[in-house]
């Protein structure tokens, strides 16, 4: 039910999902928007589905929902939704971290702001998106060449960043400022390291390098 590398949870959820897909086509052909509230609810209050988790079936669905519409999420938009967005997405997560060290008393709070501040962040993200890329070819961009190396990233960080983490905290012991410090610091070291591995294997052992990646 959980796998080793639990960083990919979701593909257990996918497998299940595939295998629910002529139910789910049913309730989305039928049922359409109104299935969003429902898996809302069951997201915010994380209902316990046993064999995926509540917040796979939400993206899911809108994933599915949105793919009716793909023609529209094509075109890059500019407007100020990128800033009110990115603007409310800091509030909430600020809110939420100062909620945390509040007391226990805010849980259900602090489990309802981390959500709404995912959504935001989602959003946030997409729209700046396009206002960075609005009239960019992409794959000819210097970023690119990194950008391919995401979902290699995903898979290796961990249990790297981990292992970076608590050797940082055994080398400059613990506190609130070197804890910060650890924070930023982890992903900048983590992240060349997995690129470096994966540009490696890329080069010298493509096929092997696909087969990990899932030819992504």
């Amino acid at each position: 039910m959980n796998p080793i590398p639990y960083q990919l949870w979701y593909k257990r959820d996918l497998t299940v999902f595939a295998l629910l897909s002529p139910l789910l086509y049913l309730l989305i052909k039928h049922i359409k928007l109104w299935l969003i509230p429902f898996c809302l609810f069951v997201w915010f209050y994380e209902f316990d589905f046993i064999i995926f988790r509540s917040q796979s079936l939400l993206f899911f669905i809108l994933g599915a929902l949105i793919s009716k519409r793909n023609e529209m999420l094509l075109i890059p938009k500019t407007s100020r939704l990128t800033f009110i967005f990115g603007f409310l997405w800091i509030v909430f997560v600020i809110i939420r971290t100062r909620l945390f060290f509040l007391g226990e008393q805010y849980q259900l709070a602090l489990g309802i702001l981390h959500k709404i501040s995912i959504l935001l962040g989602i959003l946030a993200i997409n729209f700046l998106y396009d206002f960075l890329f609005k009239n960019v070819d992409v794959t000819k961009a210097s970023i690119y060449k990194f950008v391919t190396f995401s979902f290699f990233i995903f898979v290796s960080h961990e249990p790297l960043i981990t292992i970076i983490k608590k050797g940082l905290f055994f080398l400059v012991g613990n506190g609130e400022a070197k804890s910060v410090f650890i924070f930023i610091i982890c992903p900048l070291l983590t992240i060349p390291m997995c690129i470096s591995v994966g540009y490696f294997l890329k080069k010298n052992t493509p096929k092997f390098y696909g087969v990990i990646k899932g030819w992504r």
